[in-house]
């Protein structure tokens, strides 16, 4: 279901597949306070 929700917003030009996932990673991200990979120091 929800894919067919990206791609009706993708065929209507209201986002596209990547940005739809990077909202979702960045909700993710906010919620379980996670560090994205290149965020982390050598």
């Amino acid at each position: 279901m929800l894919t067919s929700l990206v791609e009706l917003l993708e065929e209507k030009g209201i986002f596209t597949q990547e940005e739809w996932e990077a909202r979702i990673r960045k909700k993710i991200e906010n919620v379980n306070g996670l560090t994205k990979f290149e965020e982390l120091e050598d």
